[in-house]
């Protein structure tokens, strides 16, 4: 599952199934020319080629690709019960910033992974998307958010259903692909 910021209005990439979690193109077919500028953090609990050698379960910064700019490995098995999570975006510093806490695993304590991440160098247009995308492939998993906020240091402004957000509109869209 990926909490994300892309294109409004939103457009399912044509090979995006699976571990593409429906938001980024697979680059290792070379029929694929299109890849939407996204951004997103990968809350990933199966190992695939493109992830990081030394873990299963990750969670990642993944910019305009499915492999993550930055990252922070999670004990295997991991990914079960209650989580917390929090993700700030800071424009000054162009920083991604990602904390999350196992609640039923108090012990586990609290992983954090950040990455410079510049929205308008990602290719962001001025009116983007934010929300949250999931895929399977040949397994199963349940997604169920219990509660979400972004939170973001520009100067924001509320306006029916969008956010007015420095220089970006952002429209509040969820997909989840099964």
């Amino acid at each position: 599952m990926a909490f994300y910021v892309g294109p409004w209005p939103p457009n399912l990439p044509g090979d995006s199934r699976g571990g593409f979690l429906g938001l980024f193109n697979n680059p290792n077919n070379t029929a694929n020319a299109v890849f939407p500028p996204t951004v997103a953090v990968e809350f990933d609990p199966f190992r695939n080629d493109w992830d990081p050698n030394n873990t299963v379960n990750h969670l990642g910064v993944d910019v305009k690709s499915i492999t993550s700019r930055a990252y922070v490995a999670l004990p295997d098995g991991s990914f079960n019960g209650t989580m917390s999570a929090w993700v700030r975006y800071e424009t000054d510093m162009s920083t991604l910033s990602v904390a999350l806490r196992f609640d039923d695993l108090p012990e586990l304590g609290l992983y954090n992974v950040s990455a410079i991440v510049d929205f308008k160098d990602a290719g962001l247009p001025p009116d983007a998307a934010v929300g949250f995308s999931g895929a399977t492939g040949d397994f199963i998993e349940r997604h169920q958010i219990l509660s979400w906020s972004f939170e973001s240091t520009l100067t924001s402004v509320a306006v029916v259903n969008k956010t007015v957000v420095g220089s970006y509109v952002v429209h509040e869209h969820n997909v989840l692909l099964f």
